[in-house]
């Protein structure tokens, strides 16, 4: 992956900005690698909840289909106090929900089909910036 002639970028953290970001360099014949100090993908979410924009960004790579069928369309709120329901927003379109894990998961996948593999269980550790290069350790 790295130690070629040619300009590299080095992602350090594959959340979905990290893991979007590799895809987007992919696509535009920019080699990435990226690392995570982590095992895997996380368990967990930090954001549910998919913006109109990110769906758009989403359509752009080809990965509509696959993110929406993980969803789960959330077509009304309720918010509640303690006695009762004190309102109710409907949502046109529908919220689209994904746990940051699935998501994580589908893009991780989608780099792997394109030949970018994530370094899980490596960090970054210091840069040196030389007059035409960066070295990562």
């Amino acid at each position: 992956m790295f130690g070629k002639d040619q300009q590299e970028v080095l992602i350090a953290g594959a959340g979905p900005v990290g893991l979007f970001t590799a895809l987007a360099l992919k696509r535009n014949n920019v080699d990435a690698g990226i690392i995570d100090t982590g095992i895997w993908t996380t368990t967990h979410s930090y954001a549910l909840g998919l913006q109109p924009q990110s769906l758009k960004l989403f359509e752009e790579f080809g990965l509509t289909d696959r993110v929406l069928n993980a969803c789960y369309p959330v077509r009304s709120i309720g918010l509640y106090d303690t006695e009762q329901q004190r309102a109710r927003v409907e949502l046109n379109p529908p919220l689209a929900v994904l746990g940051q894990e699935t998501l994580e998961s589908l893009l991780e996948d989608t780099l792997e089909q394109e030949g970018v593999r994530v370094a899980w269980r490596h960090e970054l550790s210091s840069l040196e910036a030389g007059p035409d290069s960066v070295r990562a350790t």
